[in-house]
């Protein structure tokens, strides 16, 4: 016989433990060894499946808990064990010779960088460790063979994998040279103190045989996530996969799941760190997956507010107990009980139509933290006097109207947003025109057009009955983009009397209006078309009058703010054109016989006819394409959107002697000024 080992570790006393797949007498056998214990046949192939003396390829696919074995890429074995999750290659021989080339081992558990790759690592230079910073702890990290070494005391060292991505999935390697007392693992989608402790996210962590999700609320675990008992822990290499989903998040181990955890509001961002101590651990093969959880406004800024240092920016209306602070690099409203509500502003009092961006999140969701907009302020009553006020309480979002102090909730302005307490998410509010607009982590969770609108104002946040978290606050006047547009890019399949619809970036105000212009590629005419915006699209329908301009263009002559800019795009109409032109003699004779006037039926079916049409066709014939003589002019009213045109007791007037009796059909709109459309006749045989 002949075999391999595979997945296979060797004990003090070079013992053999792992799999064996074992050629004898034709056929192949997979065991399962235990310190050189036979543990018994796991698989059987059938008789026959390999000859001596041959050359053959033989492969052994194990992924996970799968195994295959293939002879010359025929599969000969299929079968499922989770014993022993990797391990080196052995070979083993008796009573025969055994002739080996060509030996490719490869760990097909390493990720390929998917298309939505946000943060990609193995290790290959000492550059590589750059990215990573040390959050806590005192320990040695360094890289070892491709492998980054967390050694000895605990210590926490982490990279931030984009506070503006949605994480989605996390794949790592992590090889754990063992674990008695010690631990080690990752945190994931974590925000960390200024200390360097955790304060919101998860923490994945080995243990002495054991695998153990961990959720952080506020700094401290939460209940137990999910803990379930891992094989060979000590001096193994794993493969973990973790998936982030909508309301559940999945661990994968060596391609098994081993955690699933039903989380209603899980956290979606933050730092990638991986943590450590007493023991020798190696991680490598980082592959994180995401997508912009949402977009940073671009445009005028008019404010903008990190906290990195102090406060200086805001002015407290209404104080309480404890006052306004920094904690971690945000702006903290604590309330006590029996505060009234805190209120701090910002800005400038000038300030017209913009957008106001921010991160928050909130300890509870008990109370509430509201943000102003074109908020009027009254120093003597120490309040706002008018604006806009839109707070957030649980997972509700409600939009008031200030009107004396007073607040009044509009009609259809309440929004569910889903958030959950201490957890963070970007809040923007876009205030132009008469439309407020609030949207969540990019999704709108309020709409309001008031018919009555401020037109400007400061900002200002307030709070109450919990403590509320400001972060990143921006203030701006954005440039407004098209996002979509009903026509695309070179389009030379466009009807000319549909309807374009453009979408833009943001709402726009009530002084932004848009025009656009159709011109004719042929010569200068051309038309200008202006309406008012409606929300964030435009909805422009081509005039009749340009529909047979062939070609034509739609330029962008969107006027914001009585400044032009261009869209970005042109495109080809599709002119009105002859598909088809029959022609019936009455005589019944074929039409190369006719001479001297005589009268025929002609059908044209025109192409691309729109809704909106013209009025009338003109059909004039001409006996012979080189005399071009015109023998007939008729009018023939047609119906919108009907492409059959029927002249009838058509008048001709053909020649003795001409040489080439062509019937040559010309239709003009009753736009004079339009090309005409040309196209032979077909006849009938007789």
């Amino acid at each position: 016989y002949t075999g391999i080992f595979f997945r296979a570790s060797e004990n003090a006393s070079a013992q053999m433990s792992g799999y064996l797949l074992q050629f004898m007498e034709g056929s192949a056998n997979l065991y399962k060894f235990a310190n050189n214990s036979n543990q018994g046949v796991l698989a059987s192939s059938s008789a026959n499946v390999w000859e001596t003396g041959k050359p053959q390829k033989v492969k052994i696919s194990a992924i996970g808990s799968e195994i295959k074995v293939y002879i010359d890429d025929a599969e000969i074995i299929s079968v499922t064990d989770s014993t022993y999750a990797a391990g080196c290659i052995a070979l083993r021989n008796s009573g025969t010779n055994i002739f080996i080339d060509n030996m490719v081992v490869t760990d097909e558990s390493i990720p390929t960088a998917p298309a939505d790759a946000i943060f990609t690592e193995s290790f290959d230079s000492d550059a590589s460790l750059s990215a990573w910073t040390t959050i806590k702890g005192s320990s040695t990290w360094s890289r070892v063979g491709n492998w980054l070494k967390a050694t000895g005391a605990e210590t926490v060292k982490g990279v931030s994998v984009g506070e503006d991505k949605k994480v989605s999935s996390i794949e790592f390697d992590t090889f754990i040279t063992g674990i008695s007392s010690g631990y080690t693992g990752i945190y994931f989608n974590t925000e960390f103190k200024a200390d360097g402790n955790h304060n919101n996210g998860y923490l994945l962590q080995f243990g002495n045989g054991t695998l153990t999700l961990l959720k952080a609320v506020n700094g401290s675990w939460a209940a137990e996530r999910g803990s379930v008992s891992v094989i060979a822990t000590s001096n193994a290499l794993h493969h973990v996969k973790i998936e982030v989903g909508a309301t559940a998040i999945t661990v994968k181990l060596n391609g098994e799941t081993k955690i699933t955890y039903n989380d209603a509001a899980p956290y979606t961002t933050g730092k990638l760190a991986v943590r450590n101590a007493i023991h020798d651990t190696y991680y490598d093969n980082f592959v994180v997956t995401g997508t912009d959880k949402y977009q940073k406004l671009v445009g005028t800024e008019l404010f903008k507010d990190d906290f990195s240092s102090d406060l200086s920016k805001w002015e407290t209306v209404v104080a309480v107990t404890n006052p306004l602070s920094i904690e971690d690099g945000w702006m903290k409203m604590q309330h006590a009980t029996g505060d009234a509500t805190m209120l701090v502003k910002a800005g400038d009092a000038n300030w017209a139509d913009y957008a106001l961006e921010f991160d928050m999140k909130m300890s509870s969701s008990a109370g509430y933290t509201g943000v102003y907009v074109k908020a009027e302020y009254s120093e003597a009553a120490a309040r706002v006097e008018n604006g806009y006020l839109v707070q957030f309480s649980g997972a509700t979002v409600t939009l008031f109207e200030v009107a004396g102090g007073e607040l009044v909730r509009p009609a259809a302005a309440t929004g569910n947003t889903g958030m959950a307490a201490n957890t963070k998410y970007n809040v923007k509010v876009y205030a132009y025109g008469d439309s407020i607009v609030v949207k969540v982590d990019d999704v709108i969770v309020v709409s309001y057009t008031d018919a009555e609108p401020y037109t400007g104002g400061m900002i200002g946040f307030r709070n109450g009955s919990q403590n509320g978290f400001i972060d990143n606050v921006r203030v701006v006047v954005e440039d407004v983009v098209i996002t979509s547009a009903s026509v695309a890019n070179g389009d030379d399949d466009v009807a000319a009397d549909e309807t374009f619809t453009f979408t833009f970036n943001r709402p726009l105000s009530a002084a932004e209006k848009a025009s656009i212009k159709v011109v004719k590629n042929a010569g200068s005419e051309e038309q200008t078309i202006t309406k008012d915006w409606s929300n964030t699209t435009l909805t422009i329908t081509v005039p009749a009058g340009l529909l047979y301009s062939t070609p034509y263009t739609i330029s962008g002559d969107f006027n914001v703010g009585g400044a032009p800019f261009a869209i970005a795009f042109t495109t080809m109409a599709r002119p009105l054109s002859i598909s088809s032109v029959t022609v019936k003699n009455a005589e019944g004779t074929g039409i190369l016989s006719l001479n001297g006037e005589v009268t025929i039926d002609v059908t044209i079916t025109l192409a691309n006819l729109g809704a909106a049409t013209p009025a009338k066709v003109y059909v004039a014939t001409y006996a012979n394409q080189n005399v071009m003589r015109a023998v007939d002019i008729q009018t023939v009213t047609i119906a919108a959107g009907n492409p059959t045109v029927t002249f009838e007791d058509l008048a001709t007037n053909f020649v003795a002697g001409d040489t080439n009796q062509q019937l040559k059909v010309f239709v003009w709109s009753d736009d004079v000024n339009v090309m005409p459309l040309t196209q032979n006749a077909v006849f009938p045989a007789n």
